[in-house]
Formats: structure tokens, sequence, C-alpha cells
């Protein structure tokens, strides 16, 4: 089957359980008040982008509900930045900020239980060192910034 979407690793496959994604983008301003009149606002740069996945883990579409729920809960702890891919549409890499779940039905002949989940990524924007394990040699990249400079 043809994955609709790679978080580092794991691939989300298509009707495996994928019920939606969004995307979302702030700004923030500054409010300066005047003595007469409403206050003015100047824009003071932009929050990390977010991306929402609303996933259903079914052990018919996943081997493993519990275990793909642990592989994206390290993910989350190891706090380490991953490649995210969108209809084969390279979208940067992002960090998983919070992971939402709860178990919607249990079958009562396997036991295996269905799995609502709601994952939120955060935009990454930084540095990333590797190390190279034989030479300890660094290479760093760098994530550029988007948008406007200034």
């Amino acid at each position: 089957m043809k994955a609709i979407a790679t978080l580092g690793e794991i691939s989300f496959l298509v009707g495996e359980g994928l019920r939606s994604i969004s995307e979302g983008g702030q700004q923030n301003f500054a409010q300066h008040r005047r003595l007469e009149g409403k206050p003015t606002l100047q824009q003071v740069g932009g929050q990390l982008d977010t991306i929402n996945l609303d996933l259903q883990l079914h052990p018919f579409l996943t081997e493993n509900p519990t275990e793909r729920l642990q592989e994206l809960k390290d993910i989350m702890d190891a706090a380490k930045p991953q490649s995210l891919v969108i209809n084969e549409q390279f979208k940067g890499l992002w960090v998983i900020d919070s992971i939402d779940h709860r178990p919607s039905q249990i079958d009562v002949n396997t036991g295996a239980e269905i799995i609502e989940c709601k994952i939120k990524l955060l935009e990454y924007v930084g540095v990333i060192v590797v190390v190279n394990e034989p030479t300890a040699d660094r290479t760093v990249f760098r994530q550029p910034a988007q948008g406007p400079v200034g």
C-alpha cells in the first residue's frame, strides 16, 4: 500500500486509520495603547506552525495499535525533529508536541482495542547536530527560518 504520510520512520498507509490532517499558523501582535481611540497593533513575529493528525489505531489496519502508540510516544519523548512527508511532499522537520489518546472500543473476543489518537506536531526551526560515531565528526544542519527576515 502507498504511504499517505510518514513521520520519521513511521508510515501511515492509505486506509490505515489516518482520518484527517490539519495545518495551522499564528502571528503575534503587540498592542500599543493610545490616549484616545483604539489601540494600534504591531506585528512582532509568527509562532511555530502546527499540524494535527487524527488517527484511529485499529487492530485490522495496524498490526498492533498499542505498539504503534508506544512508537509515537517514544518519538515524542526523544524530542528529536522528524522529517514529515504528506502526499509525497516534504513538509520539513517537526517534533511531536502532544499525543492525546483513548480506547474507543475493545473486542471482547480478542481483547484488541481500537485507539483514537490525536497528535499535535510543532514546526522545528533550529540547528541539528549529527555526530558520526566512528570518527566523532560533527555535522551541523541548519533549518532555515521561513518567511521574511527583519
